[in-house]
């Protein structure tokens, strides 16, 4: 009999000991509403629209050709500008042919990109810092070249005569200390 009392008050005891223990921390919730795309950080500008990621045709590319293309970061849009410093960073991306790229801010001539593979080729830049006190808008051109010869100094064939490839430019922006 004492065994069970004593059984029974062990019970009482934990569950009590469970009860004060859980009910004394407080849960706290917090919502937001809207979504992350309504949050203005650093976007590419192309004909007048907005992005993340840019494909660019590059059909009818030789060896020997070089293609270039326009575009721009900003850190607003029409009716709001992002209240946070931000970091930025360019991807790109291609799979079948053995290009070379290059991103340059305005008239500058320094190449923002660091790339590896020679066909399956992947690119990125640096982290580029865009303040946030005003509109900000900057000019960059990726250039596309498509060399005559390769690291070895073959020249290239029709090898690449029935590849098709996309250059994919990619934007990430995160929120900078």
């Amino acid at each position: 009999m004492k065994r069970k009392i004593r059984y029974l008050l062990f019970i009482i005891v934990l569950c009590s000991l469970f009860y004060v223990i859980n009910g004394s921390y407080a849960m706290y919730k917090s919502t937001t509403h809207g979504s992350v795309s309504s949050i203005p950080l650093a976007r590419f500008v192309f004909n007048d629209q907005l992005t993340d990621t840019l494909s660019f045709d590059i059909k009818d590319m030789k060896p020997g050709t070089v293609k270039q293309f326009n575009f721009q970061v900003t850190n607003a849009n029409a009716s709001n500008r992002s209240d946070v410093k931000i970091k930025y960073k360019f991807f790109v991306n291609s799979y079948s042919l053995p290009l070379q790229y290059s991103i340059v801010l305005g008239s500058n001539t320094t190449n923002l990109l660091t790339c590896s593979g020679t066909v399956d080729i992947s690119c990125s830049s640096s982290y580029i810092t865009m303040n946030y006190t005003s509109n900000i808008t900057r000019s960059y051109t990726l250039k596309v070249s498509f060399p005559s010869t390769n690291s070895s100094g073959d020249v290239f064939g029709y090898n690449y005569s029935n590849n098709i490839d996309t250059v994919t430019l990619r934007i990430e922006s995160i929120q900078s200390t």
